[in-house]
């Protein structure tokens, strides 16, 4: 989804597993190359390895399997 905030293109990205070793460095790298991004984990069994990045990431403590399905 592209977003125009002050005559600038910021594209907002969904990771799923962002606390995960392959979801925390996709999120780096998106984060890195400007995107905005939007995470979703359950942090079963560790901490988020994902930094301070303002408000540029925001990640939710959830299970994608837990939203009702329509």
């Amino acid at each position: 989804m592209e977003v125009k905030f002050g005559g600038k293109t910021q594209i907002k990205t969904l990771v799923t597993g962002c606390a995960g070793f392959i979801g925390s460095h996709l999120t780096e790298r998106l984060l890195r190359e400007g995107y905005e991004v939007i995470g979703i984990d359950c942090f079963t069994d560790y901490p988020s390895p994902i930094t301070d990045h303002g408000s540029r990431v925001t990640v939710y403590r959830s299970r994608i399997t837990d939203y009702p399905k329509k």
